[in-house]
């Protein structure tokens, strides 16, 4: 019984005199983000998130090889860009995280593929792989010549090329689908 109120003693000292509230840990306030930046951030996210998301779904539906291969490969290729942009921005300090504004980027471009019919699907994927990479590319360009963070602009061409590659193997993988006319 003696220790209990010992203990309550203990806690009612403590509750007087310690804060209610401790500061919080000074982190490094986010740098001043141009609209051209910030759009650029939300759009290259949104045509990697949509990339991604479709690309999965061909994943668990296709039954061509080379289609599964390819969409692997944008998978795996778009992911890693995604988590390449979202880095620089997070050591930029642009108190931004593009990964997570475009969480819901491509629902309805995956709606549509998901409701195509399995017949149908490897040729719609391979339609919406090369706009979303084709827009990607314009988008990584042009921010590449003109963009206002030194970071992002560097990140921005070295997507350019990848992108640029993808979009001559996916055109030739749409080419070969289609076959001889």
């Amino acid at each position: 019984m003696v220790r209990l109120r010992r203990l309550a003693a203990a806690v009612a000292l403590a509750a007087a005199v310690l804060p209610t509230s401790f500061p919080r840990a000074q982190t490094a306030a986010p740098a001043d983000v141009d609209p051209a930046t910030a759009q650029y951030l939300s759009e290259a996210a949104r045509e990697d998130r949509t990339a991604i998301e479709a690309s999965r779904l061909v994943l668990e539906r296709s039954a061509r090889t080379p289609v599964r291969e390819a969409a692997k490969r944008v998978l795996d290729e778009r992911t890693k860009a995604q988590h390449r942009l979202t880095t620089a921005a997070s050591v930029q300090s642009l108190g931004m995280r593009p990964d997570k504004a475009a969480e819901n980027a491509g629902a309805e471009t995956v709606e549509a593929l998901r409701t195509t019919a399995p017949e149908g699907l490897d040729r719609a994927w391979l339609r919406v792989a090369i706009e979303s990479h084709e827009a990607a590319l314009r988008l990584q360009q042009s921010y590449g010549r003109s963009g206002a963070n030194d970071a992002l602009r560097s990140n921005a061409m070295a997507d350019a090329i990848q992108l640029e590659a993808r979009i001559g193997d996916l055109r030739r993988l749409a080419r070969q689908l289609d076959g001889p006319s």
